[in-house]
């Protein structure tokens, strides 16, 4: 049986809650990618998000974590300057 497939009669909300812990839930290979192709990228691979752009030097997102969010700070080149990350 696969990796992914829950057991037979397993928990589907067990198997659930196994799958999100595996999402991924950081990009530090975008730094320096062009804010657009970033976010295009983290939308693809984790489309459960909401990606918010931010430049550096502007209010930061709240500061409670929020599983649903990713923020990408971009420098004046409008490239990413910080590892974005989920919260």
């Amino acid at each position: 049986m696969g990796r992914d497939m829950p057991a037979a009669g397993g928990d589907p909300q067990v198997a659930a809650a196994e799958q999100l812990r595996r999402l991924k839930s950081s990009w530090p290979e975008l730094v320096g990618w062009p804010e657009f192709y970033a976010a295009l990228k983290i939308i693809d691979e984790r489309p459960d998000v909401t990606v918010y752009m931010f430049r550096d030097g502007d209010d930061l997102p709240p500061p409670e974590h929020d599983p649903a969010r990713v923020a990408i700070f971009v420098d004046g080149d409008i490239r990413v300057s910080r590892t974005p990350v989920v919260g």
